[in-house]
């Protein structure tokens, strides 16, 4: 491999130049933003005009995040400490992200090259800015998904078992990447620690429950229940925050410009709701047929994997299959998984990335639809999301955000990083 001088001798410098710039596109491109919105603040004092009580009530966050933000929600400056929360946490990502490029199974790479890209995604990452100037609370998400797994991978099992309580009754949506990390648990004898932890902490929840009657302990089984109940106040069939398969589906059947149906005889509640059962099934399929890929299946052409690659991997690609097939992801959520989208980092050192030049443009295309390159506004000035005219009519004329995720780009970006990932896994996977 042929290493480079100048980020060998300079990359701490280069790192602290580009840490200092992400600082300063996050808290000073826009004040205004940084001092007044704050989504995590309407949720707390229930100010949510765009969403009905119903489904204000229905999507609740947890109660570690209300008994947390009552805290400072006097605060005058609330809107910026959330905001510096959030930053921390942004920061801690990015260190964990750092310290799995370093596990030893992948000591050859050129870290140092590595480290700048990773930092050249974040800086240049739409979904991870808004995500933070409108205070949506994410990147706790973001950074509590992957700090759970990267202890998982270190083997303290108790302290990735007390993150999982923590991020359930923080967003309860981080039960996706946890379920596949304890059914990881669960079903590997070796692993099995792991569960038995989460175990005692249900136990422990249970005992306190049943002494002192806490309502809020009941959070996750009220948040499953709402799901069932009134799943399309729940999940809405249509919705400008997602671009999962389920909603792309939904669209073509109500906006198409081939298939005209009468959308009034239409049971649109109905379909929706056959929609999230048979993803549902997809999902929890793929992360099984994942499972015996990877840990099950011994293939003499296969390269053996270690433990760590093997955990990886299938963090990774389960990571795929949730962005893939699940029925409600949106550019917030997909953060849960952002590792995916530096996958092929993971998956690539230098010397291939020189090799295949295809690679290297199929990985920065979905960079791009995933609006990791440029600002999304200037990919709208660019008309790269007027494609889906050529597919669905909508009545009024979209733009920005709405053009982004109604034309689906983020999910061809995913499809493409994907491609540039397997590339050059097929022999390991």
């Amino acid at each position: 491999m042929i290493k480079s001088d100048f980020f060998h001798r300079n990359h701490k410098i280069v790192l602290v130049f580009l840490l200092f710039l992400i600082f300063i596109k996050f808290f000073f491109l826009d004040n205004n933003a940084i001092l007044n919105k704050n989504y995590a603040d309407q949720i707390f004092n229930k100010k949510i005009s765009k969403l009905d009580s119903k489904l204000e009530k229905n999507r609740e966050w947890g109660p570690i995040f209300f008994e947390s933000y009552k805290y400072i929600n006097d605060n005058k400056n609330k809107n910026l400490i959330f905001k510096i929360i959030e930053f921390i946490c942004l920061n801690i990502l990015i260190y964990v992200v750092f310290k799995l490029f370093r596990i030893k199974v992948y000591e050859k790479y050129n870290q140092n090259i590595y480290d700048v890209l990773i930092l050249l995604i974040i800086l240049m990452s739409s979904s991870l800015y808004y995500s933070f100037i409108y205070g949506s609370g994410d990147l706790i998400t973001a950074l509590l998904s992957i700090l759970q797994f990267y202890f998982f991978l270190k083997k303290k099992y108790f302290y990735s078992a007390l993150v999982i309580i923590f991020g359930i009754y923080y967003k309860f949506i981080l039960i996706i990447p946890f379920g596949t990390i304890l059914f990881i648990s669960l079903i590997i004898k070796k692993e099995r620690k792991l569960f038995f932890h989460f175990l005692i902490f249900l136990f422990l929840l249970f005992l306190t429950y049943i002494v002192f009657n806490l309502s809020q302990i009941k959070y996750p089984i009220n948040i499953i229940i709402n799901l069932i109940t009134d799943t399309n106040n729940f999940t809405p069939p249509i919705s400008f925050e997602l671009f999962d398969l389920r909603t792309l589906i939904l669209k073509l059947t109500i906006y198409s410009n081939f298939i005209f149906l009468d959308t009034e005889q239409l049971n649109i509640d109905l379909i929706n709701k056959t929609l999230i059962i048979i993803f549902s099934f997809l999902y929890i399929f793929s992360i099984l047929f994942i499972f015996m890929r990877i840990f099950k299946i011994q293939n003499p052409n296969k390269i053996n994997l270690s433990r760590e690659e093997s955990l990886i991997k299938f963090y990774i690609l389960s990571g795929f299959s949730f962005l893939f097939l699940f029925f409600e992801v949106s550019i917030e959520k997909s953060l849960m998984y952002f590792i995916c989208i530096l996958s092929p980092l993971i998956g690539n050192n230098y010397s291939d990335f020189r090799q295949s030049y295809r690679i290297i443009i199929i990985f920065f295309l979905g960079l791009l639809f995933f609006g990791n390159i440029i600002p999304i506004s200037i990919m709208d000035d660019l008309n790269l999301f007027n494609y889906y005219k050529a597919f669905l009519y909508y009545p009024n004329e979209l733009i920005g955000w709405k053009a982004f995720i109604f034309s689906h780009a983020p999910y061809v970006g995913v499809v493409l990083i994907y491609i540039s990932f397997i590339n050059v896994n097929k022999y390991k996977i």
